[in-house]
């Protein structure tokens, strides 16, 4: 489902909008790597990734495979799972222009995703004092209504 919600976004030429050095950097690492190769090496960290660097394209090609690293309980190389750094990333409202390219269907995806990860990792969430930011995420994520 989430492959084909983001179906129709292709691969940007930038990754980022280059405003320093890091994002120099991390639209390198981004261009270098597709929706389906794209690794926690590539993520990185809490202290070093590049999710917030990436423009809305960016964002709208690799969202899928976000969603299934986050999902599945990757790993970074802390042995920190992804899914707290996702939670982090994109709990905030999805009114920001960085989700301008997101219509129902990628919504959709996204509020099933935070519901998914409140049901497999509900304790750990709550844990890592990410719990009430989840929540809010699946229900603020939720497609417009017509």
């Amino acid at each position: 489902m989430v492959y084909r919600a983001f179906s129709g976004f292709s691969k940007p030429e930038y990754c980022t909008n280059h405003a320093d050095f890091e994002d120099a950097e991390f639209n390198a690492i981004l261009c270098a790597a597709t929706r389906r190769s794209l690794t926690m090496d590539e993520i990185g960290h809490v202290g070093w990734t590049p999710l917030h660097s990436m423009n809305p394209e960016a964002l709208a090609y690799f969202m899928p495979r976000l969603i299934e690293l986050a999902v599945t309980g990757a790993v970074d190389r802390d042995g920190e799972p992804f899914w707290g750094l996702f939670v982090n990333m994109f709990h905030q409202d999805p009114h920001d222009k960085r989700y301008g390219l997101f219509g129902d269907e990628q919504r959709e995806a996204m509020a099933a995703a935070f519901n998914f990860l409140i049901d497999t990792y509900k304790d750990q969430l709550a844990l890592e004092g990410w719990l009430d930011e989840a929540r809010h995420a699946a229900v603020n994520w939720v497609p417009f209504e017509s």
